[in-house]
């Protein structure tokens, strides 16, 4: 086999273990959404809009809701992740970002 023909049947294989090794967990959103989010104003709808359906959703016995939103992403060449929580006063509007982060590994 010539050479080229060689690299023309590996580069697929290549990428068939490539895509093979990459896994996901979560959906993605847009993190620096939480940046317009304003405490006392803002309503879950409204957070719902700009980040997506969250993965993960809390009641506290005091009727305050969290919603969280994580995506993660994993290859062999490293991983992404994004997570956030946020708290809701009972009356559905926001009361605080629990927690936010981002990381490229």
């Amino acid at each position: 086999m010539k050479p080229n023909k060689i690299h023309k049947k590996f580069i697929p294989l290549v990428f068939a273990f490539v895509i093979a090794g990459c896994a996901t967990h979560g959906r993605s959103f847009n993190i620096n959404a939480i940046d317009s989010l304003v405490p006392g104003e803002t309503t879950i709808q409204e957070v719902i809009a700009k980040l997506g359906k969250p993965v993960n959703t809390g009641k506290l016995p005091n009727g305050e809701t969290i919603l969280g939103w994580n995506y993660i992403v994993a290859s062999p060449f490293g991983a992404k992740s994004k997570f956030a929580q946020i708290q809701f006063y009972p009356n559905g509007t926001m009361k605080q970002v629990v927690s936010r982060l981002e990381q490229d590994r």
